[in-house]
């Protein structure tokens, strides 16, 4: 594991943890950030933000996913 992940890990954590809840909203994360830091597949991120589970946003021209860190803080709070 390298130092560059390892320091992104705890980061991602800290923020998660930590974080400004008006921060929370403007920080967005990759749909695989998400699924590192929840512990699941990509996939299921995708299957979270298309069934609505999950808030995301689609940007730029082939429309990625970007999810707001609020909207991962809420859907924790919900289980």
């Amino acid at each position: 594991m390298t130092t560059e992940y390892k320091k992104r890990q705890l980061w991602e954590a800290t923020v998660l943890e930590d974080g400004d809840r008006q921060d929370s909203e403007k920080i967005m994360l990759k749909v695989t950030e998400v699924a590192r830091l929840l512990g699941v597949h990509p996939n299921t991120v995708r299957i979270w933000t298309d069934s609505g589970v999950l808030k995301s946003y689609r940007i730029g021209p082939r429309k990625d996913r970007r999810v707001p860190l609020s909207a991962i803080r809420s859907m924790l709070e919900l289980t």
